[in-house]
C-alpha cells in the first residue's frame, strides 16, 4: 500500500512539472532590478552590507548590454562602491533555456583603493517552469592590480507577472556574497 501511495504521488508530481513546463517562458533580458547584497570577505572579520541597483537590455533577439552599481560596506569599516558592465550573446538552448556569454567591465573602490578589470562570463538561464528561474554563471576578471579571479554564482527567481523575486549566491577565493532583490521585467525574452 505504501509503495503505491508512494507511486501515485510521484507520478503526480512528474505529471504537474510536465504540464507546467510546456507554459514556461522564456527567459526575460530586458530588466530594471534593484536589492540587498551582503559581502563576506575572507580575510576580514565581518560582512558587508550594501544596496545594488542595475538592469539589463535585450536587441537584435540574442544580444543584450547590463551594467550593475553596488554602494555600501565590503566589511567592517570597509566602504565599497562597483559598477559593473557587460555586453553579451544569449540563446541556443531552446524557448526556455540560454546559454550566456558575456565581456565584462568592472571597476571597484574598496576603502579608497580603486581598481578595474575586463574579464568573461559564462553560464545558463533556465526557466524550467513559469514560476520560477534556475540560473548559474562562471565569472572571470583580469584586474590591473588585484591580479585575475575567478567566481561561481547560483540564482533562483519566482515570477509572478512581471516582477521576480530573487536571491543569489556567488563565492570565490577572496568572498562570499549573498543577495536578496525585486526585478521588473520589460516583456518577454
Amino acid at each position: 500500500m505504501k509503495n503505491r501511495l508512494f507511486g501515485a504521488c510521484v507520478f503526480a508530481i512528474l505529471l504537474a512539472w510536465a504540464g507546467s513546463t510546456v507554459h514556461a517562458e522564456a527567459p526575460a533580458w530586458t530588466y530594471v532590478e534593484g536589492g540587498y547584497l551582503n559581502v563576506n570577505p575572507d580575510n576580514f572579520s565581518g560582512s558587508g552590507d550594501n544596496w545594488f541597483a542595475g538592469g539589463s537590455l535585450d536587441f537584435l533577439k540574442h544580444f543584450h548590454v547590463s551594467g550593475r552599481y553596488i554602494n555600501g560596506d565590503y566589511a567592517d569599516n570597509a566602504n565599497l562602491t562597483a559598477w559593473t558592465f557587460a555586453a553579451g550573446w544569449h540563446g541556443g538552448l531552446g524557448e526556455k533555456t540560454d546559454i550566456v556569454g558575456e565581456l565584462t567591465w568592472s571597476d571597484s573602490e574598496i576603502d579608497n583603493v580603486s581598481d578595474s578589470g575586463k574579464g568573461l562570463t559564462a553560464g545558463v538561464r533556465w526557466r524550467m517552469i513559469k514560476l520560477f528561474e534556475l540560473d548559474g554563471f562562471a565569472h572571470w576578471t583580469d584586474y590591473q592590480d588585484a591580479g585575475s579571479q575567478d567566481s561561481y554564482e547560483a540564482r533562483g527567481m519566482f515570477y509572478i507577472w512581471r516582477l521576480a523575486f530573487g536571491a543569489a549566491w556567488e563565492t570565490s577565493s577572496e568572498a562570499d556574497q549573498y543577495n536578496a532583490f525585486v526585478r521588473f521585467n520589460f516583456g518577454r525574452k
